[in-house]
């Protein structure tokens, strides 16, 4: 949409059949027979503004409501329900399914080459024309990506080198894999264990400050008079 802001069903389909048919007057290219939008009333009264806008009002104009496949009729306050076998719907219906193959192609394709072009932008030595050239012989990003660099070496201003330069640039990076770190994590110190007491050491005797040795039993020594 080129004046249609947001999301606007009715305005889309008023631009979209004002600029066909504008376009169809201004070539003086042959009008159809019959022309059949995609919804229901309200697509049907949308496309009949941009019609009577170019003074086509008078053209056979209905619409194909997707969810009951009612056909919508100018002037008819009722719509039609045909048959689910009845060969006018099933070539309604054909063609509406064939303009919306064509449209999601279309813009699938218009994003690939936005994408493919904003790609090569980046990479030095390729212009628009042979951006250009690459988008037709590979229609995207992803068959330049993966073509080799013979295929796009037999392409017109490319040489075996070149090719070989832009299938680098365009081959995807790969991030580098974290390595365990070297020395371990250092860990707290502990504090020393106490030393174990030696076998020979009565654990009930010990010696007083002042180092005679204490007794736990009675004095054998005898006793002095004053």
């Amino acid at each position: 949409m080129k004046t249609v802001e947001g999301t606007d069903d009715f305005a889309s389909m008023r631009e979209v059949v004002g600029r066909y048919f504008g376009r169809r007057l201004e070539e003086q290219k042959p009008l159809p027979d019959l022309v059949v939008v995609d919804g229901g009333k309200g697509q049907l009264n949308a496309a009949l503004e941009a019609l009577q806008a170019l003074g086509l009002g008078e053209l056979p104009l209905i619409s194909l409501a997707k969810k009951d496949e009612e056909v919508f009729v100018v002037g008819r306050r009722e719509s039609i329900r045909l048959s689910r076998r009845s060969p006018a719907l099933r070539t309604l219906q054909q063609a509406r399914d064939e303009a919306h193959r064509f449209a999601v192609t279309f813009n699938r394709a218009r994003r690939s080459a936005r994408t493919l072009t904003s790609e090569l932008l980046r990479i030095p030595g390729i212009g628009p024309g042979k951006r250009r050239t690459l988008l037709s012989a590979f229609g995207s990003l992803q068959g330049v990506r993966d073509a080799s660099p013979e295929a796009i070496a037999a392409l017109p201003g490319f040489s075996l080198a070149a090719a070989s330069r832009l299938a680098a640039s365009l081959r995807p990076t790969e991030l580098p894999t974290s390595r365990p770190t070297d020395s371990p994590a250092e860990l707290p110190a502990q504090a020393p264990a106490e030393a174990p007491l030696p076998d020979s050491v009565d654990p009930v005797a010990s010696s007083d400050p002042a180092g005679s040795p204490v007794s736990d039993g009675d004095d054998s020594s005898p006793a002095h008079s004053p």
